[in-house]
This record gives structure tokens, C-alpha cells and sequence, in this order.
């Protein structure tokens, strides 16, 4: 045949791959499958399996005509076809029809016998015998759901020997969450054996898993408990031949929420319950002979005694009442009369509580005037996972309040209080900013202070300056000062006290100030610097002989005869006695110098500089080191 648009096909190549040895087309039509599998058994039949999207398929000995497929409701159907070694088509048929948002993909694999085994995903017309679970898949506004599947068909007699789902559906949302079978294989003993992937959107049954639930974080908030999650994790499932029964429970591990599906549930209060499913996927009815819980759950309902084999179900309903903040954990056990009893399944939660902060914890206002105001904000916040019920904010002493915040706080919510402190009378003044709300730790207060300053002359350091300055001896230190501002106006005058020894204290002798605005001005030190004088040192010191031959010189000093002599004369003619007397009286010893008295001594000095306005006088303390 000839193949008008893309066809399934099989070829047949020799050992070495040079030659045909037989290929064939199978089914014709716009894109008739889209999957294929192959396999060969011992005798050289090949077993092609796959997707059609072809409701006139060929089929041979069908256990299930391609007719199913339906252009309103179904769009692709499974097949399975066996070839002779000789390329002739022995058996051909379909499989079920795909669901919605199901995947078309198909395994297959063979046994020892020759007998097929084909996996994939179907709508609930897929031919079931002897299933494990029998229940079919959801449908959502009328089109079919999907589940995994697997079959086996005799190689003989190319009947049905086994049919089942397995595993939970494929979901609606378009997201592609659910499970799938990606692979399959069969040992010698007759057990199937199943891998694949498992999603987060339908819980996932186990039984004696190594790994009982779907570990995910960020962004799900159940532990693969049907809540929307889109994550996949693999999965593995053994299908015994044996009879017998198989409690497999779904979810195999339980996050409680609280109301709305909060990830925290109020400590002391009790969550809405969760369930967990008890399937029996196996042949024989299940005993569920006793239930138990540990930590803060409690069973509140359980319908678990007999269950049907083939997915009958039952369904303990479960309970979280925390006794404590932050995560806890605790374990539903179930006792049965299936292989590996008893099962349990792991339980979580989160205790949280009801919390209000407000910051800053203290708010502290500068000195004002009395009768004026300023404001400062303080930030309350719920950073806990519930709703606060503020029922009042209140201040006392000399501040106000007004609010941006709503009775109904919500989970990591904020609201700002505005808080103004308008003072009364002079000195400290203290209060209380209370909020009364349903949090444990009600009510919160924030303490308040701030000062009141009465009417003055305003004389002080203007902000960045200073009340000390260094200068060396014969520099000038200035200070930057303001006056005013302090609901005072008029002539100030002004005065400067404690300036040390050899300096200059200036500053203005007034200056008009106002009661609203601050006046700079300036304060001057100028400092002198000292200076010595000294005369060089004499380094002749006679002995004692000397003044005695000195002083004899002077007593035997020969009167002058005749005329008086000149002043010039006379000198010369004095003795060497008298002369060696004069120098020694002008040397000997040695001279440090003279302080000048008129220079400013190193030292720290306080000055005073004082405003005076009538009766109203203030001071303010200055500091000036002198190096």
C-alpha cells in the first residue's frame, strides 16, 4: 500500500543490515500514529504497539475495534499489531481511546512465553480483566479522563489475560500533572514490574513504598495531598500474579492546613479535616482490623473495616490540634490483613499563634516648646499566619495618635500609627502608646518620652558645631553660636566671662533676636604668645686671693698730686685690682631669661558667654585649650 500522509510502518533488515527483508505500512489517514514500541518474540514475530488517530486502523482478531474513537470525545486510541517473520499481519487491535490531557505514550515488552504486555494512558473504555483497580478515570464537561494503564495479551490465542489501571489520572489543568508509565518489564516468575513518573495533582497510591510520599517544597503546600501542586517525582509499582490483598493508601503522607488551606493552624484550635484512601488493589477483600494515631491528630472519622478488592476504597478522616508553635509530626497507623501490616502513613503540620510587633519598642521626641508638636511613626505588624483583631489604640500623657490600620489585621500585613507629642509644661514628659488586639502578647505598648522647654533667649551651639576649640599662644580660637528661635523677641546683650591671662574674649555687645528664627554669630579668643631675654654667661670665676688683692689695691691707692686730671686719666690710672673687681662682679653664674609677662599660659580655660534680656539671663559654657 501507499501511504498518503504519515503512516505507521514496520521494516525488517537482515543481520547485517544491508539488505530489506520485508516493510510495511500499517493504517493510512493524517498522522495515524504518533507512538510506536517494538518488539520480537523467540520465534520472530514482531509486536508493534502505538497511537492512532485513525478510527478505519486495520485491524485482525481486534479485542477492541479502532471504531472507539470518536472525533467529539476521543481523538487517538491505543493499538497493538503482531507480525509474521514473513511480514503478514497476524493481530491487530486497539486499546482504549486517550483522555483529555492524557500522554500518548506507550511501552511494551514481552515475557519468556511470548505473551504481550502493553502500558499507556486510557480513558475508561479500555477493555479491563481481572484488574487491580477498576475505577476509571474522571471526566471533566464531558470529555474523558485519562489513567496509566497495563495490559497483557495471550501470544497464542491473542486474548485479554490482564487489564488494569494503575496509578492515579492525568489532570485537567493543562498542566500535564499526573502519572505515567514510562517503562515496563516481566521476570520469570509472572511479576510485572512498572516505572514511570508520579505528579502531585491526584495522590499517588503505596503500599510498602521505600518512599511513601512526594517530597516537595517551595511553593506546594501539601506533601502530594491533591492540593495543586505541579511537580513529578519517579515512581515504581510490582503487580504479583498472587492472590491476595493490598492496602495501599493514598496520600502516603498527609500535610494538615488549616482553615483556607493555611500552611499554620492556630495553636489549640483544631484544623478541618483531611482524609486519607484506603485502596485494596489486589484480589482478595481487605480487613482493616484497627486504626491509631500519634502527636497532635486525632481520627475523626473512619469507615475502614472490609474493602472490596479490585480499588475498593475506604476513608479515615484526619485532624491537627497543635499544642505548640513550629512544625510537628505524627504517624496514622493502619493494621490489616495484607502483606506488610501494618501501613502508615506520615502525618505533618505547622502550630503557629497570633502575633502583633510594633516598632520602634520606645519612641523619644527632642526638646520643643510647650504648646508646639512633632510627630514620629510606629509601625505595627502581623508576621504571624492568621488575621489580628485590633480592637483599640490608645495613647496617654502629652501625645495623640491617629492610624492607618484596620481592625482585621491579615497574615504580614502593616499599618502605621502616628504618634505627636505636644508638651504641656516644661521638663520630661513620659506616656504610653497601647495596643489591645486578640494576639497572645495583648496588649503591645511602645513608652513614650519627649521634653517640654519653656520661652527663652535660645542661646546655643547651632547643629555641627562646637563648644570647645585648641589653639597655640598667639592664635585665634573662634565659636560658631546661634541666639533666637524660642518664641522670644528683642535686644540681647551679651557678655563673655573667664577669658585667662594674655587674651581677648569678643563677642557682639547685642544682637536683636525673634521668636521663630534662630541669629548666628560669632565668639573670638585671641591669645599672645610670650617671649625671654637672657645675657651670655660668664665662665671666669676667680678665686678668693684675688678679691683680697682686689680690695688692698683700692686702700693703697696713692693720692694724686698736683693738677686734677681728666675723667680719661683718672680711669687709666686705676688699679689692675680695681679693674679685675668690675669684671668679676659683672660674670659668675649663669642666666635662664626673663618670662614676658604679657603671654597667654598653656592650660584648658572655661568661658562664659551669658545673653541677658531683661529679668530672662542665659548662660552657655565654652572651652578653650591653649597649647
Amino acid at each position: 500500500m501507499t501511504c498518503p500522509d504519515d503512516c505507521t510502518f514496520l521494516a525488517e533488515l537482515n543481520p547485517a543490515g544491508s539488505a530489506l527483508l520485508s516493510a510495511s505500512y500499517l493504517g493510512s489517514g493524517s498522522v495515524p500514529a504518533s507512538e510506536v514500541a517494538v518488539a520480537v518474540d523467540s520465534s520472530g514475530n514482531a509486536y508493534l504497539a502505538g497511537t492512532t488517530l485513525s478510527a478505519s486502523f486495520p485491524v485482525l482478531n481486534p479485542i477492541q475495534p479502532c471504531s472507539i474513537i470518536n472525533g467529539t470525545t476521543n481523538y487517538e486510541a491505543n493499538f497493538l499489531a503482531e507480525f509474521s517473520p514473513a511480514g503478514s499481519l497476524l493481530f491487530s487491535t486497539c486499546l482504549g481511546t486517550i483522555g483529555t490531557d492524557s500522554f500518548a505514550l506507550v511501552a511494551l515488552t514481552l515475557d519468556s512465553l511470548g505473551n504481550a504486555y502493553v502500558a499507556g494512558n486510557a480513558a475508561s473504555d479500555i477493555p479491563l480483566q481481572s484488574p487491580i483497580d477498576a475505577n476509571p478515570p474522571l471526566e471533566s464537561g464531558g470529555q474523558p479522563g485519562g489513567r496509566p494503564f497495563i495490559s497483557e495479551i495471550d501470544h497464542s490465542t491473542h486474548e485479554l489475560l490482564f487489564s488494569s489501571f494503575v496509578g492515579e489520572q492525568i489532570s485537567f489543568d493543562g498542566n500535564g500533572t499526573g502519572d505515567q508509565i514510562l517503562a515496563l518489564a516481566v521476570d520469570s516468575s509472572g511479576n510485572i514490574y512498572l516505572a514511570g513518573e508520579s505528579g502531585a495533582g491526584y495522590p499517588f497510591p503505596v503500599l510498602n513504598a521505600i518512599q511513601p510520599y512526594l517530597p516537595v517544597s517551595g511553593g506546594c503546600p501539601g506533601l502530594h495531598d491533591g492540593i495543586d501542586c505541579f511537580f513529578v517525582d519517579g515512581s515504581f509499582t510490582k503487580i504479583s500474579p498472587d492472590a491476595g490483598a493490598a492496602a495501599a493508601t493514598a496520600p502516603g503522607g498527609l500535610y494538615l492546613l488549616g482553615p483556607s488551606d493555611a500552611l499554620v493552624e492556630l495553636v489549640g484550635s483544631t484544623s478541618p479535616a483531611e482524609v486519607v484512601t484506603v485502596y485494596d488493589l489486589g484480589a482478595d477483600p481487605l480487613t482493616v482490623s484497627s486504626v491509631a494515631i500519634s502527636g497532635d491528630f486525632a481520627v475523626a472519622s473512619n469507615n475502614c473495616t472490609t474493602v472490596p478488592p479490585a480499588g475498593g476504597s475506604c476513608a479515615i478522616g484526619v485532624t491537627f490540634t497543635p499544642t505548640q508553635v513550629g512544625t510537628l509530626t505524627g504517624t496514622l497507623t493502619i493494621t490489616d490483613s495484607s502483606a506488610g501490616s501494618p501501613h502508615m502513613v506520615q502525618l505533618f503540620g505547622v502550630g503557629g499563634q497570633l502575633s502583633m510587633v510594633p516598632s520602634p519598642s520606645t519612641v523619644s521626641f527632642a526638646s520643643q516648646l510647650i504648646g508646639t508638636s512633632t510627630a514620629q511613626n510606629v509601625t505595627l505588624t502581623n508576621p504571624s499566619a492568621f488575621n489580628v483583631q485590633i480592637t483599640k489604640i490608645q495613647v496617654t500623657g502629652d501625645f495623640t495618635e491617629d492610624n492607618s490600620c484596620q481592625s482585621l489585621m491579615l497574615p504580614s500585613y502593616s499599618c502605621l500609627v502616628d504618634v505627636t507629642f505636644t508638651p504641656t509644661a516644661t521638663g520630661t514628659r513620659t506616656g504610653t502608646l497601647t495596643i489591645t488586639d486578640n494576639a497572645p502578647n495583648s496588649p503591645q505598648t511602645v513608652t513614650l518620652t519627649g521634653i517640654g522647654a519653656a520661652p527663652g533667649l535660645g542661646l546655643g551651639i547651632p547643629s555641627g558645631g562646637s563648644n570647645s576649640a585648641t589653639v597655640a599662644a598667639g592664635a585665634t580660637a573662634t565659636y560658631a553660636l546661634t541666639i533666637g528661635g524660642m518664641r522670644m523677641s528683642g535686644t540681647v546683650s551679651l557678655s563673655c566671662a573667664g577669658a585667662p591671662a594674655g587674651s581677648t574674649c569678643t563677642v557682639p555687645a547685642t544682637e536683636t533676636i525673634r521668636a521663630t528664627a534662630t541669629i548666628p554669630f560669632k565668639v573670638t579668643v585671641a591669645t599672645t604668645s610670650g617671649t625671654k631675654a637672657a645675657l651670655p654667661p660668664v665662665r671666669f670665676a676667680p678665686p678668693g686671693w684675688l678679691w683680697a688683692f682686689a680690695l688692698m689695691g683700692l686702700v693703697l691707692l696713692p693720692a694724686t698730686k698736683g693738677a686734677q686730671c681728666s675723667a680719661r686719666r683718672c680711669l687709666s690710672r686705676l688699679p689692675l685690682s680695681l679693674l679685675i673687681l668690675l669684671c668679676y662682679s659683672c660674670g659668675g653664674g649663669s642666666n635662664s631669661g626673663v618670662s614676658n609677662s604679657d603671654g597667654t599660659p598653656a592650660g584648658t580655660y572655661t568661658l562664659r558667654i551669658t545673653g541677658t534680656m531683661g529679668s530672662t539671663s542665659q548662660p552657655i559654657s565654652l572651652t578653650l585649650i591653649v597649647q
